[in-house]
């Protein structure tokens, strides 16, 4: 027995020994019953002992022990047989196995992953953790006032119709059937949802939240709050509208959220998880999902995928073990042109919940990887291979992963930034006078101009030249 359940269960016998037999099954039986409900943490609905013998009542401290309580469950059928001191009887009884745990999210139990407001509407979540038939959640982009949620904006009511394990991704898409906008990849098996008209995202800034049941939260304090996203930074003064909006206060400092921070009003405000496969606890996973850095922002419809092609294992680095790193910082993202071949970029670092590990750094494929080709990674530094030109490029794309000691690794994209720097300017501009007799070809009383004489270096060359030609020298600098 697995947890808590209600029973109902039909004794017969032919023999004499009846009571015997039923008494001594029900105590042993009830008292294991009993025990399993008391241990396990789970509801127990509806328990009832039917038996085929009306006559024999059932004992006062034994009925107690059978009672109603909160939960929902889902049913099945089992039966046993046996035998004792030659008779047979029959045992059968239905089993309501109790998943109220399962049912109900609780804060941080989902994270978002993508989000898409540039044509057609998308969303991902991953859940953190499994979820059985029955459960129902709420995605609304209502605004959070401070003390209530807006009502002029709109609510998916999403129900799950089986059970889906920790680590799936689930996905909105406005362009599906009525009733079928959620799904896992585009199977909307066992997965159905209820999504308002109203229910639109703004691409000039939006948020969303994520609560547990169809009823609103009516505090910030609710523990029915399950997750938190914003396009812009949440608000901490000034009055709510349809692009911005305040954050709960059971959000505080905590992982359960997520702002994009991009330009209030900004058009076009799209972005999505880039950070790569991740195997970790739930909240290892939280805290990589919901950082800002591992996501891309995009500003055309389809420039990320949503769902990321990403795969979340929940469960690792869990009891005290090694967790997977959770981030990943590059110390410089910018060089000037013309730098020497291999020129360091900036210095790797990886951020890891595990003290003491150590990691290795490598350039992969993937989202941002274009540009993978012109740079390499000695130790922890990476470095460009070649010299870059301002006027040719001035921004390369890479993704780098960090790999601890036992194998766990994090992926994210960087965008390099080349400076420009002037190319062969002249320096120690000066005027100089000369002074011209007639035999020089001029008017005779001319007996000054000004001359700008200019020093450039050149692949390592001096060139000292005169503006009007009168002469030109070089010098190795």
């Amino acid at each position: 027995m697995t947890g808590g359940r209600s029973v109902r269960r039909k004794i017969a016998t032919s023999t004499s020994e009846k009571t015997v037999i039923l008494g001594r099954l029900v105590s042993i039986w009830l008292e294991l019953f009993h025990d399993c409900c008391k241990n396990s943490g789970f509801h127990r609905r509806h328990a009832k002992l039917l038996f085929t013998d009306k006559k024999m009542p059932l004992r006062p401290t034994l009925r107690s022990r059978i009672g109603e309580a909160e939960g929902n469950t889902t049913q099945s059928r089992r039966s046993r047989r046996s035998a004792s001191t030659g008779h047979a009887y029959r045992l059968e009884y239905d089993v309501l196995e109790p998943r109220s745990m399962l049912a109900v999210l609780s804060l941080g139990d989902v994270a978002f992953t993508g989000y898409q407001s540039t044509s057609t509407d998308k969303i991902s979540l991953v859940l953190l953790k499994s979820v059985d038939a029955g459960t129902v959640m709420t995605i609304t982009d209502n605004s959070w006032s401070g003390t209530a949620l807006s009502t002029n904006e709109g609510n998916s009511v999403v129900t799950f119709n089986g059970t889906f394990a920790a680590g799936t991704q689930i996905n909105f898409d406005f362009s599906r059937a009525a009733g079928s906008r959620w799904a896992v990849g585009a199977a909307t098996t066992n997965i159905s949802d209820s999504t308002s008209s109203s229910f639109a995202l703004s691409a000039t800034g939006d948020n969303l939240f994520v609560y547990n049941g169809s009823s609103a939260p009516t505090s910030g304090t609710s523990t029915s709050w399950v997750s938190a996203f914003a396009t812009n930074a949440f608000q901490t003064s000034g009055a709510t509208n349809t692009n911005q909006t305040y954050l709960p206060s059971i959000f505080s400092g905590t992982n359960s959220q997520l702002s994009l921070n991009l330009t209030v009003g900004a058009s076009n405000q799209n972005g999505a998880y880039t950070g790569g496969n991740f195997t970790g606890t739930e909240t290892q996973i939280r805290t990589a999902v919901h950082n800002s850095a591992s996501w891309t922002a995009f500003t055309s419809a389809g420039g990320q995928s949503i769902p990321p092609s990403a795969t979340f294992t929940v469960g690792g680095g869990g009891g005290g073990g090694n967790g997977a790193p959770t981030g990943l910082n590059l110390s410089s993202n910018s060089m000037p042109e013309n730098a020497a071949p291999n020129a360091t970029v900036g210095l790797l670092s990886t951020t890891d919940p595990n003290a003491g590990n150590t990691f290795t750094y490598s350039l992969v494929s993937g989202a941002g990887s274009t540009d993978n080709n012109r740079f390499n990674i000695s130790s922890a530094q990476l470095r460009a291979t070649t010299s870059f030109d301002f006027e040719t490029q001035t921004i390369y794309s890479v993704r780098l992963r960090t790999t601890d000691q036992g194998g766990l690794w994090f992926e994210r994209n960087f965008q390099i930034q080349v400076t420009d720097v002037a190319d062969g300017a002249a320096t120690n501009l000066r005027i100089v006078n000369y002074n011209l007799a007639a035999s020089d070809g001029v008017r005779p009383g001319l007996n000054t101009i000004l001359q700008a004489i200019g020093n450039e270096v050149v692949g390592g060359v001096s060139r000292r030249i005169d503006l009007l030609g009168l002469q030109e020298v070089e010098s190795q600098a």
